[in-house]
């Protein structure tokens, strides 16, 4: 007979891990529906405009055998939305543009080229390249797991806010350019459609392709913030007393940072192609409205409005998906700056913890050209001032050239004899 009735233990430490072990799991999984959740809309419909591979709007472990059928299905709308606009630059060319100018023939037939270039370098991208879609989620959910484990409020709010406006500013424009073209194309049905298809449509999906960009650019800044708030506070309430556990949180940190930065350039790798076709077939537009508004501003008495209009329309729209490129890329570096004068603005005493925050600020310092493009240029603010020079030389030539060709055709007609 038993004298004592054995209860379970409640404080076995092997029950209390596997406790802790199981929140975790569940955190995780909640926060992988709520990712999942707030950027499907905008992934199903970049997958409708061709910029994203199909699929991606689940997690790469729910995808099934019968997905491959759409993957198939999805590689055929990809091929036929390309047919049909190469069909009608081809229409466009040949049939709209042949009253132009000499000088305008070629940069037209460039923008041309550059959309069906950029519009195949998205497709390669999507349909080879699909695995880094599914990385690039998993990267910010393992991130933000970590920063959960370090008592970091996590929310994809102001994700989903910013999906939301920048997929405004698409359909602005685009509600925008449709009405003016249609003044601009006198009304004429079949002009209006092709125009509208030749411009409006590579752009659409260029820029929903871009708001992907945007939007891991803008992750990477959002957790550079909370790392920062991090590292302050770390350095405002650390004890002398401590300095074990202080260098062991200095240490994470500072890891933290190092995966950000090798996650930026990871993006910045992917897109990198895009963001040079970009910056070329915004650099091309732009020094054709320049070059045009010009000649159309001094003769204003023959000048058509509404083209005037629908040239400012497109104009900002390049300089804006120019300047939003080095603008999320300036902010991430703005942050390391920030983080770096933090650090060298303190002094321990401790010889350890001393060459630990030193070599943070080499870390921070350190030029991994992770907001390189092509290994080209690099993506900050100092950028546009290259960008303005090689404009403003396109402009001088176009401007000369067409002076020199006025010229010659008034000589070559002068000298033709009188019927």
């Amino acid at each position: 007979m038993k004298l004592f009735k054995k209860t379970p233990n409640k404080s076995n430490p092997l029950n209390f891990i596997v406790k802790v072990q199981n929140d975790k799991e569940q955190k995780g999984q909640q926060m992988e529906k709520q990712l999942y959740k707030i950027s499907k809309d905008f992934l199903i419909i970049s997958q409708l405009f061709i910029s994203a591979p199909m699929g991606i709007h689940k997690p790469r472990s729910n995808i099934q055998r019968k997905d491959l059928i759409l993957y198939r299905l999805h590689v055929i709308w990809c091929l036929s939305i390309y047919t049909f606009l190469a069909f009608c630059v081809y229409d466009e060319y040949t049939l709209s543009n042949i009253e132009l100018p000499t000088i305008q023939k070629p940069l037209y037939f460039s923008e041309y080229l550059v959309y069906l270039i950029h519009l195949l370098e998205l497709i390669r991208i999507i349909n080879f390249r699909r695995e880094m879609y599914w990385k690039f989620q998993m990267f910010i959910l393992d991130l933000d797991r970590t920063l959960l484990e370090m008592k970091i409020r996590i929310n994809y709010g102001d994700i989903r806010r910013f999906l939301r406006q920048h997929m405004a500013l698409i359909v602005l424009h685009f509600i925008a350019t449709i009405i003016i073209g249609y003044f601009y194309n006198d009304g004429k049905i079949l002009n209006f459609l092709r125009t509208n298809t030749v411009y409006i449509l590579p752009n659409v999906i260029i820029h929903i392709s871009l708001v992907q960009y945007y939007a891991l650019l803008f992750v990477v800044y959002k957790r550079g913030e909370k790392l920062y708030f991090l590292l302050e506070k770390l350095l405002n309430t650390s004890s002398s007393n401590e300095v074990w556990k202080f260098r062991h949180q200095l240490h994470l940190i500072r890891s933290l940072f190092a995966k950000l930065e090798e996650f930026t350039k990871s993006v910045n790798d992917h897109f990198s192609i895009s963001i040079l076709l970009v910056y070329f077939g915004s650099f091309i537009n732009l020094s054709v409205n320049v070059f045009l508004l010009y000649k159309y501003l001094n003769s204003w008495g023959t000048s058509n409005p509404a083209w005037t209009i629908y040239s400012f329309a497109w104009a900002f729209m390049h300089v804006g998906k120019m300047f939003l490129i080095l603008y999320y890329n300036q902010n991430i570096q703005n942050m390391k700056s920030k983080a770096t004068v933090l650090l060298s603005s303190l002094k321990f005493k401790h010889q350890t913890v001393e060459t630990t925050i030193r070599l943070f600020i080499l870390q921070l310092m350190s030029d991994t050209r992770s907001n390189f493009v092509c290994g080209i240029a690099a993506l900050n603010m100092n950028f546009i001032t290259s960008v303005l020079v090689a404009i403003s030389a396109l402009f001088i030539f176009l401007v000369q050239y067409d002076i020199t060709y006025e010229a010659l055709t008034k000589t070559h007609n002068s000298g033709r004899p009188n019927t």
